[in-house]
């Protein structure tokens, strides 16, 4: 909608002088600018409720010119677009956003890419290439993280942190394994304890299964005897969900010369485990069917790779 206003007075010629040249005031012009105003009150009256926002010219006008200009009280405040290179400082950050950077602005030195030494938090994925990380860095929970020092050492912190490991052992335990094949594995089923976990797991009082897939060093030792024979041969194995591995199996001659004279065999290996595989031991005689006491037992595993 466009107003059109009345043409203005001349008010230059309102002050006029008489014959003797003083001043008088000019009342036709003074009539004049009388109905000047009341033309643009009338105006007024009747189109100060709907004058067009776009009839109104903002040439010169600035945002400082608002008293109060705080971001919740505008229109129109632009989004993040990580994917736009715009350089135009018309965003907005939520308290969680600026928290986010902040948390973020340690671990850089710069903003912005600027070398191919600083890793910078654009909410892009970054690779770690040729990146230096510089001071003291940790990786996990304030109470449970991995920390990888300036000096390049590598350690954990805090109670049941660290790589996928576990043990079980037994001490004195006088574990009876029955043979009633030669050379066929009994795994030992009962009177183990477990030790020290972490994403792995003690059961059945006698195996580990392993919650991470991965390689896996696992080694091993068990002291037995026989009850009465002397002089058989015990071999000992890894068991993977039931099955005895050739890697990793040892044999020695127990009860030499006597019964009740327990020998030991061990090993190790690295192994390829998956999601809940279960590791066990196991003994066979390989001299006959004569049955075995277990004294000792210990197995640790720890994984060492993917």
């Amino acid at each position: 909608m466009s107003i059109k206003l009345p043409i203005p007075p001349k008010v230059e010629l309102l002050i006029t002088t008489d014959q003797q040249g003083k001043p008088v005031v000019n009342q036709y012009v003074l009539r004049e600018i009388r109905v000047f105003f009341e033309a643009i009150f009338k105006i007024l009256s009747l189109t100060i409720n709907s004058i067009a926002w776009g009839s109104i010219g903002f040439t010169g006008s600035k945002l400082t010119d608002i008293e109060t200009r705080r971001h919740e009280n505008l229109q129109g405040v632009a989004e993040l677009n990580t994917a736009s290179v715009s350089v135009e400082k018309d965003k907005h950050l939520s308290n969680a956003q600026g928290k986010t950077w902040q948390d973020h602005m340690p671990m850089v030195s710069t903003h912005g890419i600027a070398t191919p030494s600083v890793i910078v938090g654009t909410e892009t994925a970054q690779t770690l290439k040729n990146k230096t990380l510089d001071g003291t860095n940790k990786y996990g929970s304030s109470a449970t993280h991995l920390v990888v020092d300036d000096n390049g050492d590598a350690y954990f912190v805090g109670s049941g942190s660290g790589f996928p490991h576990g043990s079980m052992y037994a001490t004195n335990a006088g574990i009876a394994v029955v043979i009633t094949v030669a050379d066929t594995f009994v795994e030992i089923g009962s009177g183990i304890t477990g030790g020290l976990e972490n994403l792995c797991t003690f059961q059945n009082a006698h195996e580990i299964k392993v919650t991470k897939a991965g390689r896996y060093f696992i080694t091993y030792s068990i002291s037995g005897q026989t009850a009465s024979v002397a002089n058989k041969e015990m071999e000992g194995a890894i068991m993977i969900n039931n099955a005895a591995q050739s890697q990793g199996s040892a044999h020695a001659e127990v009860s030499p010369g006597g019964s009740n004279r327990p020998e030991t065999v061990s090993g190790s290996g690295i192994f390829t485990l998956a999601v809940n595989d279960v590791v066990s031991l196991a003994v066979s005689n390989h001299t006959d069917t004569t049955d075995f006491v277990i004294e000792h037992l210990s197995l640790s595993l720890i994984q060492v790779g993917g």
